[in-house]
């Protein structure tokens, strides 16, 4: 298993601050692993650079909102930069909430904001540290599924193995030696800076989802099986 350390060591060699024999200074491992965690919080909001949506469920109460997030009303690993979809699931039946309001004002034009029913719309807020995720109207029964970026692993220490696809360790080298070669005023080799930008390319495209085309008539037709249920 490729660890951050084995990554950090090969971006340190590319950039010639250390040769094939020398092993860095603690502290320069240790700005190069806090500069690895930068980076790839960076590329935790960048939706090209995520590999896998993560579902999301939990209980309604009934409640205007829910924080999301580690210490959250509703857990998860850290809080999300965005909610991907959202959907209301009673018994076998799945109601998707098709509006998914962008910001807080729309959420704050609701005059009743209290009526519990099914809901039909959302807005999720990016608050720190948690997010909060209001629902409109409010159920009190059922399941919430809602999608949100799979979270990158907070590592703690450079020994820590690098969880995540075997893909990820070439774009994450190249372009950790351009940003440690910048910031320690060696310079970035013009090689490397092309394979940081070739390479982070070909992973932005391998994890890019564009959604199907939904024909006015497909939208009419799953709108009539809706209703007639």
């Amino acid at each position: 298993m490729t660890t951050c350390a084995d990554v950090i060591l090969l971006a340190l060699k590319d950039i010639n601050l250390i040769d094939e024999n020398e092993t860095p200074s603690s502290a320069v491992l240790s700005d190069s692993f806090t500069t690895l965690k930068q980076m790839l919080n960076l590329w935790q909001i960048d939706g090209a650079s995520i590999y896998a949506t993560q579902d999301v469920t939990f209980t309604p109460t009934g409640a205007l909102s829910y924080t999301i997030g580690a210490t959250g009303t509703v857990n998860t690993v850290a809080r999300p930069d965005s909610v991907k979809y959202i959907y209301h699931v009673v018994g076998t039946l799945s109601y998707p909430m098709l509006d998914m309001l962008a910001t807080r004002d729309e959420y704050e034009s609701i005059s009743l904001k209290s009526l519990q029913s099914l809901p039909y719309c959302a807005y999720y807020e990016p608050s720190y540290p948690n997010g909060t995720l209001f629902i409109y109207p409010q159920p009190n029964s059922g399941t919430i599924h809602f999608g949100i970026d799979a979270a990158f692993t907070d590592y703690t220490a450079a020994a820590n193995d690098l969880l995540l696809p075997p893909e990820y360790a070439m774009p994450i080298r190249f372009n950790l030696g351009a940003i440690l070669g910048a910031t320690l005023g060696i310079g970035v080799p013009a090689r490397i800076e092309k394979l940081a930008q070739d390479t982070k390319r070909v992973l932005d495209r391998n994890n890019l989802l564009i959604p199907r085309h939904k024909s006015n008539s497909f939208v009419s037709h799953t709108a009539k099986f809706q209703g007639d249920l």
